[in-house]
C-alpha cells in the first residue's frame, strides 16, 4: 500500500494501482493507492485532465488535457520554433519542410478530441497480446497524456506524448515527417502496452538484461500495427528502416553503428562518439532478434504459424511472473528445436544477414554466419579456434579488442 498522497484540488492524480481512499480538503485532495499484485515500480500522473473511459474487461481510461502544451502551439504558429523538446527518437525523424504553419492554418485541436479512438485502439491491442502473452496482468489500464514526444509503461499505468494525441493533419503542421508520425501513432502507444507483460510481469534482472522487454514491447506493437494494416507492410517497412540505421557508418568511422558493440552492453552503449547508439541498437538490432526468433519458430504449413512462438513467450512469462529475467534464463527458454539459442545475435557485435521480407520459405537456409566478432564477450562456433578455447574459460578481452571497443566509442 503506497502512502497518503497530497494534491490541489483543481487538479486530477493518477497512480499505479487502484484508489483505496480518497478525503477532500480545504485546498487539496489526498488519496491512497493500493495493489493486490507486486509491483516493480509506481508513478503518478498530476494534471487538468478530462479522462474517457471503455468497457472491460481490461476497463481502459484515457486521460487528456483540454489544450496543447506551449512548446507544440509555438510549432504550430507561422515561424515557430523546429525543436521539440525534450529530445527523442521522434528527433530522429523530425520534416524541417513543415515547421511553421501559415497564416490560414486551423486553430490547434484539443487532445481530448482523441480519447474514445485512442481508448478504443489501446484495447484492442490488448486483445491482441492477450492472444500473445496470456491474460492481462492487471484489472485496469490507465493511459494519460505527458509533454514531451516519449512514452513510458508502468505497472496498470501507461504514459504516451501529446503527439500520440494528435490527428497526422497536426502532426505533419508540428514538423513531424512520416516516420515521426508512424512512431507516434503505431509503435509508442502499443509499445507501452505491451510493457505491461514484457517489464512489468516480468523484468531485466540487471542493465545487461534490459534489451529484452524494450525488444519484445517494440517488436510486439510492430507486429500488431501490421496486423491492422496487413497491406501498409507496417513490420517490414520498419525492419528495413532499422537495417539502415544499424548499417550506417558512424561519422569519421569505418565501422557501422552496429560494431559499437554487443545487445548485453546495454545503456554503456551510448557515448560522446556515438550518442543514439543505445536506441539504434536496444530498439533497432533488438527487434530484429525477435523477428529472426520467431521466424525459426514459424511454421508455415501449420494452421497456426505462430503456435510455437507464442508458447515460448507465455512459458517465459508463466516461469517469471513478477520476477526478474536475465539474457541466459531467456536464451535457455528460446532454444529452437534444432538447438539453437540466437547467443551470437545477443552477444555479437555484428548482426546476422537478415532476411529482406518477414515470410521465409526455408528456415535452415535464410541465415547466413555472423560476421567476425568485435565485442568482448562473444561466444560462438562460429568464433576462431584461438579465441573458442579462451572464450569459454573466462570473458575473453585482448589489447586489441580493447583499441578496437575504444575506437567505436562504447564504454566498459
Amino acid at each position: 500500500m503506497l502512502p497518503m498522497s497530497r494534491w490541489p484540488k483543481r487538479l486530477m492524480l493518477v497512480a499505479t494501482g487502484t484508489e483505496s481512499e480518497t478525503r477532500d480538503n480545504a485546498e487539496t485532495k489526498s488519496g491512497r493507492w493500493r495493489s493486490e499484485k507486486p509491483f516493480p515500480t509506481a508513478g503518478f500522473n498530476l494534471s487538468q485532465y478530462k479522462m474517457a473511459s471503455t468497457a472491460g474487461p481490461p476497463k481502459i481510461e484515457v486521460y487528456a488535457n483540454k489544450q496543447l502544451e506551449e512548446a507544440i502551439v509555438a510549432r504550430l504558429q507561422p515561424g515557430g520554433p523546429n525543436a521539440l523538446p525534450p529530445p527523442s527518437m521522434l528527433d530522429h525523424f523530425k520534416d524541417t519542410d513543415h515547421l511553421s504553419g501559415a497564416a490560414d492554418e486551423p486553430p490547434a485541436p484539443s487532445p481530448t478530441s482523441a480519447l474514445k479512438q485512442l481508448g478504443a485502439n489501446v484495447q484492442d491491442s490488448i486483445h491482441f497480446f492477450e492472444n500473445v502473452n496470456g491474460a492481462f496482468p492487471f484489472d485496469h489500464l490507465s493511459v494519460a497524456q505527458i509533454p514531451g514526444s516519449f512514452g513510458q509503461g508502468w505497472p496498470g499505468l501507461v504514459y504516451l506524448s501529446t503527439l500520440a494525441f494528435l490527428p497526422p493533419e497536426t502532426q505533419e503542421r508540428a514538423g513531424l515527417n512520416e516516420w515521426a508520425q508512424s512512431e507516434a501513432r503505431d509503435l509508442m502507444p502499443y509499445h507501452e502496452v505491451a510493457h505491461q507483460w514484457w517489464g512489468n510481469v516480468t523484468g531485466a534482472a540487471s542493465y545487461r538484461d534490459v534489451w529484452m522487454e524494450e525488444a519484445m514491447a517494440n517488436y510486439l506493437a510492430l507486429w500488431y500495427a501490421d496486423s491492422k494494416k496487413i497491406g501498409q507492410h507496417r513490420l517490414t517497412n520498419w525492419l528495413e528502416r532499422y537495417r539502415a540505421d544499424l548499417s550506417a557508418k558512424i561519422p569519421g568511422s569505418e565501422h557501422s553503428v552496429e560494431e559499437v558493440g554487443p545487445l548485453v552492453l546495454g545503456p554503456r552503449l551510448g557515448s560522446l562518439k556515438v550518442p543514439g547508439a543505445y536506441n539504434t541498437l536496444i530498439y533497432g538490432k533488438g527487434t530484429w532478434v525477435m523477428h529472426m526468433l520467431r521466424e525459426m519458430l514459424r511454421d508455415p504449413n501449420s494452421k497456426d504459424p505462430d503456435a510455437r512462438f507464442r508458447e515460448l513467450l507465455r512459458a517465459v512469462l508463466t516461469e517469471h511472473q513478477f520476477r526478474p529475467l536475465s539474457t541466459a534464463e531467456f536464451q535457455h527458454a528460446r532454444a529452437t528445436p534444432s538447438g539453437t539459442t540466437g547467443d551470437s545475435w545477443v552477444r555479437s557485435a555484428a548482426a546476422r544477414s537478415r532476411p529482406r521480407s518477414t515470410t521465409r520459405t526455408s528456415r535452415r537456409r535464410s541465415w547466413k554466419k555472423p560476421l567476425q566478432p568485435r565485442a568482448r564477450g562473444w561466444r560462438s562456433k562460429y568464433a576462431p579456434r584461438s579465441m573458442r578455447r579462451r572464450s569459454y574459460r573466462c570473458r575473453f578481452t585482448s589489447a586489441r579488442n580493447k583499441r578496437k571497443r575504444r575506437s567505436l566509442g562504447a564504454t566498459g
